[in-house]
């Protein structure tokens, strides 16, 4: 998660994806989201943490997001509020 999360995902150590047996994949899930948490307690108003660079771009991975969440997928988010 710290791999993925540093700079954004903008570096040579950022991973793309994670293989974990089926049985565990939601512990890791709730593990990975949950360190996001810890690294960015504030994501909207941290320094820190990078934002989409255009609406264009932000919309494509909504719809992406959306796109998996339509077709099954448990979708975390950052806010604890939000997850669904």
């Amino acid at each position: 998660a710290f791999g993925k999360f540093i700079n954004a995902g903008q570096t040579c150590i950022a991973p793309d994806y994670v293989l974990a047996p089926r049985a565990q994949v939601g512990a890791l899930a709730e593990a990975i989201i949950a360190e996001a948490r810890r690294m960015f307690p504030a994501a909207g108003n941290n320094a820190d943490y990078t934002s989409m660079v255009t609406e264009r771009h932000r919309r494509r991975l909504a719809d992406a997001v959306a796109a998996a969440q339509a077709a099954g997928a448990r979708v975390l988010s950052h806010d604890a509020e939000a997850a669904t």
